[in-house]
């Protein structure tokens, strides 16, 4: 499915707050991401092909699983370090 047409707002927001995720608070941003993400994959399916976006938000919660475990190992080789 291509992005044509309207696209749903919550995906591009997923999309920006998982690439935020990899730079700064990244629990934040990706928990963001995440939900954002499947309310815009919601949507783009309920509305039967009428709205795009199912790319970016796809992207955007990819991006906030990996801002997660950026989060996760980042806090273990913190708490490892000391």
């Amino acid at each position: 499915m291509s992005d044509s047409g309207q696209v749903v707002p919550s995906a591009t927001q997923s999309l920006v707050c998982g690439i935020l995720s990899l730079f700064c608070f990244p629990f934040v941003f990706s928990v963001a991401a995440l939900l954002l993400g499947y309310n815009a994959k919601k949507a783009i399916t309920a509305s039967g092909g009428g709205l795009g976006g199912d790319g970016r938000a796809t992207v955007g919660i990819v991006l906030g699983v990996i801002g997660i475990f950026v989060w996760l190992f980042g806090g273990f080789w913190f708490v490892g370090s000391r």
